[in-house]
């Protein structure tokens, strides 16, 4: 597990999983488990992982990984890299925001 903790622009999201439910993360990312147990699987490595609430597991960039809740609904939050571009994306999305909102007082 490397640290990835650069300057670079992120975004972060959480992830709800059902008891028993799988799931696949790819790429670079920042793990937290903050509710349940979750096993962890990175593909090309021998080694699974379980982790509880507040550990913590960082993908490498093109890590592709399977995970499954193994008791209640988990909770894990990922942190990513932010896509290219997000700054732009961000602002036209804000913008027809705007323009709705202003459609709907007229």
């Amino acid at each position: 597990m490397k640290d990835h903790s650069d300057t670079h622009p992120t975004v972060r999201r959480m992830l709800w999983l059902p008891a028993g439910r799988i799931s696949r993360l790819n790429g670079r990312a920042r793990l937290r488990v903050t509710r349940g147990l979750i096993w962890l699987t990175v593909d090309g490595q021998l080694d699974d992982h379980m982790l509880s609430v507040g550990e913590r597991f960082t993908l490498d960039r093109g890590d592709h990984a399977m995970l499954q809740a193994l008791d209640a609904t988990a909770g894990l939050e990922i942190v990513e890299p932010a896509p290219a571009g997000w700054p732009r994306r961000l602002l036209a999305m804000l913008r027809g925001v705007e323009r709705r909102l202003a459609g709907a007082t007229s």
